[in-house]
């Protein structure tokens, strides 16, 4: 049996009275939450080219978030939908400084649901490739046999996940799912600790050579 097969048994047991399609639906919930937040399941994705003039662009729909963004290999700095309309506006301007940075950029959901990223200063050169890292969606898994892809001790996390929100929908044990829940959310501190962890922050400090004898 699958891990993803076992957390929803011990989701049934723990919520009681649900079906197995609720309780699927409470573990999917969970765990797209847990990976959405704690930025766990990445790629590198290809958001085509630069258009001189356009300063906005459409991303795969198979992508939640976008957290790294580069411009014909150039890292840009992540910025929010805010700065954004201020650069726009001129309310701000951006400090560009020798080699990097040479843009920021910001991803945003349109009115129509769809994830799309804005880079500023807007390229003025057309084909420059997008190289983004993304956070990828999890897709519903073969309940039966298949694992989730995050690390076996976070399965307990999505237990509580899950837990609390079929709790919530049970007026007369909403007050339980609190409990659950803050379970839930530590665990999802606890798993962006741990990507953060293995992604490196810039050169690694080697010792100094000690002198041979």
């Amino acid at each position: 049996m699958g891990r993803w097969a076992d957390i929803r048994t011990r989701v049934i047991n723990a919520v009681g009275d649900i079906t197995e399609s609720e309780a699927q639906a409470f573990v999917l919930d969970a765990a797209r939450e847990l990976n959405a937040e704690g930025r766990w399941y990445e790629s590198r994705v290809s958001l085509g080219t630069t258009t001189a003039g356009t300063g906005e662009y459409d991303v795969t729909d198979s992508t939640v978030d976008i957290y790294a963004v580069l411009v014909d290999s150039v890292p840009y700095v992540q910025a929010t939908t805010k700065d954004i309309e201020e650069l726009d506006a001129s309310v701000s301007t951006l400090n560009l400084g020798t080699p990097i940075p040479q843009g920021v950029f910001a991803s945003y959901y349109n009115t129509s649901g769809d994830l799309r990223v804005s880079l500023r200063p807007t390229p003025e050169v057309t084909g420059l490739t997008i190289v983004a890292r993304a956070i990828l969606p999890i897709a519903s898994p073969t309940w039966a046999s298949a694992d989730p892809i995050f690390p076996e001790d976070f399965d307990q996390v999505v237990i509580a996940g899950a837990v609390a929100l079929g709790l919530d929908e049970n007026d007369d044990r909403a007050d339980l799912a609190a409990t659950h829940r803050a379970k839930f959310e530590a665990g999802i501190k606890r798993l962006r600790s741990r990507k953060a962890s293995r992604i490196g922050k810039g050169a690694i400090q080697l010792p100094a050579p000690r002198r041979m004898r």
